[in-house]
């Protein structure tokens, strides 16, 4: 099954999204982001919170992906907060370094002090 993303919540500047199936870009078109298919340009400037604990792959494109939509949501003033990442997962994004990088909690009441706390700053 590809990624598929699910809209859990949406209230203020905060958007609570869940993937569903791999992490990768397999079958997506270049510029395609499924975030911004989801919920229009404007997320960008939002806090979102992603849940991963759906989805028990994830490959370098996947990667690649969570690393430019992080960017994206920092030059717009959102914050991307990424949580409930399966152990595997862990250890991919530990190994490629992702860990510092990416703003990772371990659950979703983490990722929510995480962003309020932070206000799109990374630690």
């Amino acid at each position: 099954m590809n990624m598929e993303i699910k809209l859990l919540k949406s209230e203020g500047d905060c958007v609570r999204l869940q993937t569903l199936g791999k992490v990768s870009r397999d079958g997506w078109k270049a510029d395609q982001n499924p975030i911004c298919d989801l919920c229009g340009e404007g997320i960008f400037g939002r806090r979102v919170l992603l849940n991963l604990q759906e989805s028990q792959y994830l490959d370098s494109t996947g990667v690649e992906w969570l690393l430019h939509t992080h960017r994206r949501f920092q030059e717009n003033g959102g914050m991307l907060v990424i949580h409930s990442v399966t152990p595997v997962m862990q250890q991919i994004l530990k190994m490629m370094r992702m860990d510092a990088l990416l703003n990772l909690a371990a659950d979703e009441p983490a990722a929510q002090a995480f962003a309020t706390a932070n206000n799109g700053s990374h630690p």
